[in-house]
């Protein structure tokens, strides 16, 4: 029993993480749009709004939770949505599914 309320914080505790705010939220949603692609923080920027400066800040945890994975083969560090995580993935088929991508939040 213990273990299953452990594993049921853990649960808790990474999507608290990966929602924790409006800027992770459009950050995942822009990414799971087209979950092949992958973005600089600067096109990140361009179709969020966000500042760059909270963009990586929150990259950071995305990336830290395993939700986004960062490709830094070559500069600049391009982001991309890991659906090898499967709340990352659930995300990505809930914003699809719901219709939250033919809305704009501009």
């Amino acid at each position: 029993m213990g273990s299953a309320i452990a594993e049921s914080v853990s649960v808790r505790d990474e999507i608290d993480e990966g929602l924790g705010s409006i800027g992770r939220f459009r950050i995942m949603a822009e990414l799971a749009r087209d979950p092949e692609r992958r973005m600089t923080i600067y096109s990140i920027a361009a179709v969020t709004r966000l500042k760059r400066v909270d963009i990586k800040a929150n990259l950071a945890h995305l990336v830290r939770i395993g939700w986004v994975r960062a490709h830094a083969s070559s500069p600049p560090v391009k982001y991309q949505v890991d659906l090898s995580n499967a709340r990352a993935a659930r995300l990505a088929d809930f914003l699809r599914s719901s219709g939250y991508f033919q809305s704009e939040y501009r």
